[in-house]
């Protein structure tokens, strides 16, 4: 970069357009939130109006008389009584379904409404704005008009935008705006008077403003500010007119939730405006002409907020917790003159994704979730004619996991890929799934379904004290259930990037691997999530006349519910992929022979240099010894069988050892329990020896210890007289290999982390 000071020490900047923008991302977080919002919104409108017309009362008490004559014996003993239960509450609960699935397509219809009046706005914004403004074109011939064609011809913009320029501004600042490929860059009379007076600054000024046409966030904007302006219009008012004839509570009840959403779309908008400003600013840093950028930024550019906005901000600052923290500058449009000017120094602010993003992004999933959730499920059961609870949870998985991410995981990699070129700190993945998490249960709060809940919980106008543990142990164990898995989930896609990134610096490969990469997380979240779902969709027989049995009841059949989800293959697969996916970054570059380089590539640095830039030390995974050790673990436990099952032939008659009992205890505990628990004991061995992804090694080692174990049992199994069939077969190999990855993937998470922070007591 050529600034005004020449550096002192040579530091090249990081290429923050490797990755979609962070602006890429926080648009669709705000296309996200307003669909979400608009859906929360116009579901609640169809319910306040059936509620009205006294027809919701009606459809409650039909679902409070069949549950009461219906509900089957509370308690449930496997899980077809589970399904039984299961049934008999849908069954009950259909006519008010009915209800919700209307309001879900009116609700869609009333996002279409918003995105549609959006597209309309967003379209019609160049006309009203060069009409109101007085804009007016410059002539064709003239210098300044030809020395901004070359401009755009430096700058790779082509065909070029139409510049006007506004006679009733002295403004020095200029403005690139436009709509369906038609942009235009207008400059005020202040402005034009610098092509003369201060040629340096003027150029840094124009350059900027063609940066935003270069990177492509000028549709993104303005459609972003459209969006906004038509959910305040089409959704906001008629909620806000819907309000007059209600009664207090129900006033507070919606109005809190749409106050809070309205906030996470302002705040979302304002990131998208302030964030492009950045990329902007380092684009335009790129070209030679831009020397005075630096001055420009500090003396020429600073930011003009709104009356409201200033005052807004003035009210924060008098805050405590505000006064001394970066919050308010999220309800800034612009950024600071100094955070721009320290990002044009260094691009690694750019490539950060923080831990509110995270929680936005998992509040505005959950809020269109509801509605979301009933049309799929709707279109499913149309579409198949009768579907299972786990085909309809996994439907909506695949819908909401690639959102995720594509926003948080993106997120992950763009920071792995700094922090990998830099050797700072490693990335707080785990952070950001707990952010995530977090999201996703405060989005509960704010959603439809907790408007819906609330009146009367299908007709149950009391709700006991029973009823209320129930429901709060559920959500407790089902919220710590999510959190651990998303902190899990995100530290596996940091390893993964780290992987993969590693290899394609190192070998010189394409940046795009990403893509892959998220895909692969896209797929695995979809079955964790579809998972998560199902299991969360059991809370509905909580709603029910004894209550209390059926959640005692839930817990006692859990093992069988766990025991069946590990025969699934699904579940074979995810398991093997939490290790086979980073590891086989390295398999690939050596089938395909790729060289190791010394260099950094072309593509990893903004500025092309002369100056030899090594690349950072890479880590190599340790294949060899990890494999050997895994299969050491595995032989050891077919030569302890192998003795154990001579001991038992021995000591124990025949008769016991024909015994029915027995043989389930010598399933489960010699089969499998006693292989999962050598399994853990050689994953955490692994771990705690191997510095670089020690627990992907670790799972490596369980899974090769595991297919040497199945092995082993399958041949003993054939030299006791036994014999071998295929479901034999899965049924050993499915289990050993998937209890032996859970149950080693937890024991390294524990390990893992309580030697980090014996280590860290130990470093203060």
């Amino acid at each position: 970069m050529v600034t005004d000071t020449k550096a002192e020490v040579y530091q090249p900047r990081l290429n923050p357009f490797v990755f979609p923008s962070e602006t890429t991302i926080r648009f669709v977080l705000l296309i996200v939130s307003v669909i979400g919002a608009s859906l929360f919104i116009y579901s609640l409108l169809y319910l306040s109006y059936l509620e009205k017309q006294g027809e919701l009362e009606l459809v409650f008490n039909q679902a409070k008389e069949c549950l009461s004559l219906s509900f089957p014996t509370p308690s449930i003993q496997n899980l077809e009584t589970l399904q039984v239960a299961s049934n008999a509450f849908e069954q009950c609960k259909e006519p008010l379904e009915r209800e919700f699935l209307k309001a879900a397509w009116l609700a869609v219809g009333g996002v279409g409404i918003v995105l549609s009046l959006a597209t309309i706005i967003y379209s019609l914004f160049p006309f009203f704005m060069i009409r109101l403004e007085g804009m007016a074109a410059f002539d064709k011939q003239s210098a300044i008009e030809v020395h901004l064609k070359k401009l755009c011809t430096e700058m790779d913009i082509a065909p070029p935008p139409i510049f006007l320029q506004k006679p009733i501004s002295r403004a020095l600042g200029g403005r690139a705006f436009g709509s369906l490929g038609q942009y235009y860059v207008v400059l005020p009379t202040g402005l034009i008077t610098l092509f003369s007076k201060d040629r340096a600054a003027f150029n840094a000024i124009l350059l900027h403003e063609l940066s935003h046409l270069r990177n492509k966030d000028v549709d993104k904007t303005y459609f972003s500010v459209a969006a906004g302006c038509a959910f305040v219009i089409a959704a906001l008012i008629p909620f806000a007119f819907s309000l007059l004839n209600n009664s207090g509570a129900e006033v507070f009840n919606a109005s809190w939730r749409v106050i809070a959403l309205v906030l996470l779309v302002y705040l979302t908008l304002a990131a998208v405006v302030r964030s492009r400003e950045f990329y902007a600013d380092v684009r335009a840093s790129t070209h030679p002409g831009s020397t005075a950028l630096n001055r420009v930024l500090t003396t020429f550019l600073k930011p003009k907020h709104p009356g409201w906005q200033t005052s807004l901000i003035s009210l924060l600052e008098h805050l405590p917790y505000f006064r001394r923290n970066h919050w308010q500058f999220a309800f800034q449009f612009h950024p600071n003159p100094s955070e721009r000017c320290s990002t044009l120094e260094k691009t690694d602010r750019l490539f950060h994704i923080d831990f509110w993003v995270a929680l936005g992004t998992g509040i505005a999933v959950t809020v269109a979730f509801d509605s979301i959730a009933t049309l799929i499920i709707s279109i499913l059961r149309t579409a198949l004619g009768r579907t299972d609870a786990w085909l309809e949870s996994l439907g909506v998985g695949l819908v909401f996991a690639p959102l995720v991410v594509g926003i948080i995981g993106l997120g992950v990699w763009r920071e792995t890929f700094a922090s990998l070129i830099h050797k700072t700190h490693p990335v707080k993945a785990g952070s950001l799934g707990i952010g995530l998490g977090l999201g996703l249960i405060l989005g509960q709060i704010l959603s439809f379904d907790s408007i819906t809940s609330s009146w009367k919980a299908l007709g149950l106008e009391q709700v006991d004290s029973a009823m209320q543990f129930s429901s709060i142990a559920f959500n407790l164990l089902w919220s710590f259930l999510l959190l651990v898995s998303l902190y899990c989930f995100f530290k596996w896609v940091a390893n993964g990037a780290t992987a993969w990134l590693s290899v394609a610096i190192s070998s010189r490969l394409s940046s795009s691997l990403y893509i892959g990469g998220l895909i692969v997380a896209g797929i695995w979240l979809s079955l964790w999530f579809g998972l998560i779902f199902l299991i969360q969709n059991a809370y509905v027989l909580l709603l029910t006349p004894n209550n209390a049995e059926v959640f005692l009841s839930l817990i006692l059949i859990s093992p069988v519910v766990i025991y069946n989800i590990a025969l699934q293959p699904v579940t074979l697969i995810a398991f093997i992929s939490l290790w086979a996916f980073p590891l086989s970054a390295w398999l690939l570059r050596d089938r395909l022979h790729l060289t190791y380089s010394t260099s950094l590539p072309s593509w990893v640095f903004l500025e092309q240099t002369s100056h030899q830039i090594d690349l950072p030390t890479q880590n190599q995974p340790q294949f060899r010894s990890t494999f050997i050790t895994g299969l050491i673990n595995g032989l050891t436990y077919c030569g302890l069988l192998l003795v154990i099952r001579l001991i038992l032939r021995v000591i124990i008659p025949e008769s016991v050892r024909d015994a029915d009992w027995f043989k389930l205890i010598l399933y489960f505990i010699g089969y499998i329990g006693f292989p999962a628990l050598m399994q853990t004991v050689v994953a955490v061995k692994i771990a705690r020896r191997v510095k670089y992804l020690n627990i992907i090694h670790g799972l490596f080692a369980a899974f090769t210890a595991g297919c040497t174990m199945t092995l082993g049992v399958l041949l003993v199994n054939l030299l006791f007289a036994g014999t071998i069939n295929f479901q034999f077969a899965w049924n050993i190999f499915s289990q050993i290999i998937n209890w032996g990855a859970l149950l080693a993937l937890l024991a390294m998470l524990i390990v893992t982390s309580t030697k980090r922070k014996i280590d860290l007591s130990r470093s203060l």
